[in-house]
């Protein structure tokens, strides 16, 4: 990724179409819970991310309600998600739905390296945007990196992951306007 662009790839935010279709990625964790809101525009088969977020050590009963009330559209998440728990035998997954949460995790079954290989190659292509004001995600791209096994660096990565998840499944994206978009500033956002 550090090939990449990236003053061709950060832009800054715009007023987006409203026919631009809605879609979120979530990479849940333990102690770090990233979000991203991505708008795809079908037409011209660009993605832009608009928006993302972190929560950082706070239970999903504090976050996962803000996210339901705020935004309406799917959120894709990791198929680990679908585990159940040891303690109360219910998966995040399940635990995100009762909070509100539309989640899907379809498509997720490629590989890693393949569904970054996908994210790279619409970067090179002008086909995956991301705007100034969404700082994890940009933080996060300039630092991404491999060891010298060839293996991802797993750190500092949870909005690398979520964006991996929102590009590889654009077929889940929605036009339905979740009633937040009509007021958003369009910015990160640390819970």
């Amino acid at each position: 990724f550090r090939s990449i662009d990236m003053e061709s790839v950060v832009i800054p935010p715009f007023s987006i179409p409203a026919h631009f279709k809605y879609l979120g990625g979530l990479d849940v964790g333990f102690k770090n819970t990233a979000g991203l809101i991505g708008r795809y525009d079908e037409e011209n088969d660009i993605v832009y991310l608009v928006q993302d977020m972190l929560f950082q050590e706070k239970p999903l009963v504090e976050w996962a309600p803000v996210i339901a009330h705020n935004h309406k559209h799917p959120w894709i998440i990791d198929s680990a998600a679908n585990q159940a728990s040891q303690a109360t035998g219910e998966s995040i997954r399940e635990q995100l739905t009762n909070y509100g949460l539309d989640t899907h995790n379809p498509g997720l079954n490629k590989s890693v390296d393949a569904g970054l290989y996908i994210v790279l190659d619409r970067f090179i292509s002008g086909k995956l945007k991301i705007f100034s004001t969404c700082a994890y995600i940009i933080a996060e791209l300039k630092r991404y990196a491999r060891d010298s096994k060839g293996k991802i660096i797993k750190a500092h990565d949870h909005h690398m992951d979520a964006m991996r998840y929102l590009v590889t499944t654009l077929e889940e994206a929605r036009t339905d306007q979740p009633q937040s978009a009509k007021h958003n500033h369009f910015s990160s956002r640390h819970w």
